[in-house]
């Protein structure tokens, strides 16, 4: 009981005070210039198909955040492409398709998504993904591979069956490590031809 009236005047006024605003104003062009780091992301293009070792079950619903009529998701098209409309409704995303095929055709090798991570002010994105593709710059995009392949060495029968989520994930994950699996044994075999 002591203590409460010590803490109560230990704050000579309370916060935020009206100069607030003012000192935002006057830092906000100082923290814009900062640029971010991404600590997780799965860049891509649609058809790679290493940007993720997961699937979704069949009949599987979608997060909200990522459904076509999320309104970020129309708000990111218009600050990364000038996207001129206010939903992704099929007629309008064909537009928003064509112009990323354009940009794409216009920046070639790393500086389709180079310029991505620009637009938005961010200096490195750390790309988790199953495999690392040409077209990501390794400075930009530094590689966090997927370990979960790695959890099913084993017969995975019974796991596989559990849940349709399972039976989707596991054997993807099965043919990683095979494939993961097979990559060792190559380099096995160039280390000992050098």
């Amino acid at each position: 009981m002591l203590t409460l009236p010590v803490l109560a005047v230990a704050q000579a006024r309370p916060f935020p005070g009206p100069d607030v605003q003012q000192i935002y104003q006057r830092l906000l062009p100082q923290i814009e210039k900062i640029a971010a780091f991404d600590h997780h992301a799965h860049p891509g293009y649609a058809d790679d198909p290493d940007v993720d070792a997961m699937a979704a079950p069949p009949n599987a619903s979608e997060a909200l955040r990522t459904r076509d009529d999320n309104p970020e998701l129309a708000a990111a098209a218009k600050a990364l492409f000038g996207y001129p409309y206010n939903d992704l409704s099929p007629e309008h995303a064909k537009w928003l398709l064509n112009k990323k095929n354009e940009v794409k055709k216009q920046l070639t090798g790393t500086a389709y998504f180079d310029s991505i991570l620009d637009k938005i002010n961010i200096e490195s994105s750390v790309a988790n993904r199953a495999m690392m593709p040409d077209y990501l710059d390794a400075k930009r995009f530094p590689w966090v591979f997927f370990a979960d392949a790695f959890m099913w060495p084993f017969n995975n029968e019974r796991e596989t069956a559990r849940n349709p989520d399972e039976g989707v994930y596991i054997p993807l994950q099965e043919k990683m490590l095979h494939a993961a699996g097979k990559c060792q044994q190559v380099a096995g075999e160039l280390c000992r031809l050098s």
